[in-house]
């Protein structure tokens, strides 16, 4: 098995060649002749794979619409370094020898287990990451200009309200950063600063000025024990019921995630369940071989996610994945959540 880290909070990288290295990085030789990057009004940017899908992505996330332009390189740090009304973000995979960038900063073992991806991600003062978490640990490197990094623990997910897992936007933050709670750690990466962000924990990022950044993720221990959970075969009943085994009041649970997550989406997932076709026939989960194994080992993952504060976001992650297979559509889910069947 791959090595992996066992990061446990934000930390600084105290790194000279990774240092050294981010300082040298050339927006010139990095950017594409031409390009096409996004344009928002209000600075705030989602990475999404379904960007595309412009209905699903505004479902309750007008704030996050953004528009694409064409430019050539030089162009966007024009832009970018005049930045006022219009906000502009591009993002892109840095060519470089991610070994020899990274091992250093996070040890032989696990560089040996990187994709081998980096990416580039460019923009002006104000253009914002909307806070979210990813399932992997993660190094931000501040190539130029500045960049504010805002992070949250894990135990933060109730309150910071992420999208659905169906959502396009899924482990985002749903409300702004005006009423986040105060965060775990809040910095200013300078150029050649790097921050080490643990998989689970939420990070809100703010350029500064005309900003360049780079990262990469690498394998975390708290994402390989949610793996074994998530192989948890679905123990059917009604769904509130189901996290009976792992948490103490099941339904309080189901009730919070659909609170949290479904609730505030409540009024555009209405419209979509109206106007969808009649819903399938419920997918009953089927018995699943060497049940008890698989719900021998995730209670033994879930002691050690309860250990560094991950347990509940993976269960509430677990809950949606069995409703999602059992209805198929988000919109659906969350009256299920409500014991709605």
């Amino acid at each position: 098995m791959a090595a992996s880290s066992s990061l446990k909070k934000p930390a600084l990288v105290a790194c000279q060649t990774l240092r050294q290295k981010l300082r040298n990085v050339s927006l010139a030789d990095a950017l594409p002749a031409q390009l096409v990057a996004k344009r928002s009004v209000t600075g705030l940017f989602c990475y999404s794979e379904d960007d595309s899908n412009t209905k699903k992505r505004t479902v309750g996330a007008d704030r996050f619409r953004v528009e694409w332009e064409t430019l050539t390189g030089g162009e966007l740090l024009d832009k970018c370094a005049s930045q006022s009304s219009d906000y502009y973000y591009y993002t892109t995979t840095f060519k470089n020898d991610g070994a020899d960038w990274w091992r250093g900063a996070v040890g032989d073992d696990v560089v040996d287990a990187l994709p081998r991806k980096t990416s580039l991600w460019v923009g002006g003062n104000g253009s914002t990451t909307q806070a979210h978490y990813d399932v992997a640990d993660n190094i931000l490197g501040q190539c130029v200009g500045t960049k504010r990094i805002r992070c949250w623990a894990p135990s933060s997910h109730w309150t910071m309200r992420p999208f659905p897992d169906a959502h396009p936007l899924a482990r985002k933050a749903q409300i702004d950063v005006e009423e986040m709670p105060d965060p775990d750690l809040d910095v200013v990466l300078e150029p050649g600063d790097a921050l080490a962000i643990p998989a689970f924990w939420f990070h809100h990022c703010e350029a500064r000025d005309l900003s360049a950044s780079i990262n990469t993720f690498f394998p975390a221990a708290q994402a390989k024990r949610a793996a074994v959970v998530f192989q948890t075969p679905d123990p059917g009943g009604p769904l509130v019921e189901a996290l009976a085994e792992f948490v103490d009041d099941a339904p309080a649970f189901a009730r919070k995630v659909h609170a949290t997550r479904y609730a505030p989406l409540e009024e555009w997932y209405a419209a979509l369940r109206d106007d969808a076709a009649p819903p399938p026939e419920t997918q009953r989960p089927r018995a699943a071989p060497q049940k008890d194994f698989y719900r021998n080992q995730a209670a033994r993952a879930l002691d050690k996610l309860r250990a560094a504060g991950v347990a509940d976001v993976v269960l509430a992650h677990l809950l949606e994945l069995w409703g999602l297979r059992r209805c198929g559509d988000a919109a659906r889910l969350g009256p299920l959540l409500l014991g709605d069947e």
